[in-house]
């Protein structure tokens, strides 16, 4: 990197950046399983205030690098982060008074959203890197308008009750290099994946996570129907988990669609006239067990 340029006064407030001299050597696409140390901070400014922004703002803080501000549709939003990233950071529910002299601005919004807040900011700064962390957008979301684009994608579940440690999650990284040496700062699990891939590996989490939590609240549903808690099923859904990191899944698949128990089957369907969806699903995952079995 070349010369860091002092900070701005905005309405918001005065921002600053460290100025000097930074030099960065060139990263290995060969990742060591080490975090990398932060010689020289970035500074940073976070559009998005959900639950990707509220894990992943603070551990850009803790990792050494400055977090000028949050921007978010919501005032309150992005005060909340603000808050927990702790510091001087300031809040704006308007992306005009963002700071423009910032390392890389990192887009953590919805994804139908991602092309319209680029176009916004390139008015402003034309040059500087801007990243999404989309597990499904392509790159060209951001390139398309010009200047340094990147990717930062971490492949987890986020939720606000629940704190998780970025060190230990795999992130994804394309285009601009200091999306890279952004994220070597935060997680020992970064790689290089293009966007075809990306998105196939996003269509992979879904079902890995996404549906299988939805299949939780659908059994929630049966256990609540007999009376029973939802922690009577926790031994059986950690057993499911820990045998799914130990073999191919398909080998791990039990169950009556498995064995082919036609009369178990049709006892759980005539149980589920009254909850259509409910049924349907079970008729189309009984299906696709039946032919993964073939």
């Amino acid at each position: 990197m070349g010369e860091r340029a002092s900070g701005e006064l905005l309405n918001s407030g005065q921002w600053t950046v460290d100025s000097g001299q930074c030099s960065r050597s060139a990263l290995s696409a060969d990742f060591s399983q080490t975090l990398s140390t932060v010689h020289c901070p970035l500074s940073t400014v976070i559009i998005g205030a959900g639950r990707v922004a509220w894990h992943l703002a603070p551990a850009i803080a803790r990792a050494g690098h400055k977090v000028l501000a949050v921007a978010s549709r919501t005032l309150q939003s992005a005060q909340a982060l603000a808050e927990r990233i702790g510091g001087d950071v300031a809040a704006t529910d308007d992306i005009e008074q963002l700071p423009t002299t910032v390392d890389i601005y990192i887009i953590c919004a919805t994804d139908d959203v991602i092309a319209s807040t680029v176009e916004a900011l390139r008015r402003r700064v034309p040059n500087a890197v801007i990243a999404h962390t989309s597990g499904t957008r392509p790159l060209s979301d951001i390139s398309q308008w010009g200047g340094r684009a990147a990717v930062v994608y971490p492949m987890q579940t986020f939720t606000k009750e629940r704190e998780v440690s970025l060190s230990e999650v795999p992130i994804f990284v394309e285009g601009d290099s200091l999306a890279e040496e952004l994220a070597r700062s935060i997680s020992h699990r970064v790689q290089h994946l293009d966007s075809d891939a990306r998105c196939r590996l996003h269509i992979a989490a879904v079902f890995a996570c996404n549906f299988v939590n939805h299949c939780y609240t659908l059994a929630a549903r049966q256990l609540t129907e007999a009376g029973l808690p939802w922690s009577i099923l926790h031994s059986l859904i950690a057993e499911t988990a820990a045998k799914a990191q130990t073999m191919h899944p398909s080998q791990a698949q039990t169950g009556p669609a498995a064995r082919g128990d036609e009369g178990t089957i049709n006892r759980h369907l005539a149980a589920l006239t009254d909850d259509a969806t409910a049924r349907q699903i079970y008729e189309l995952m009984t299906a696709s067990i039946r032919n993964d079995q073939l």
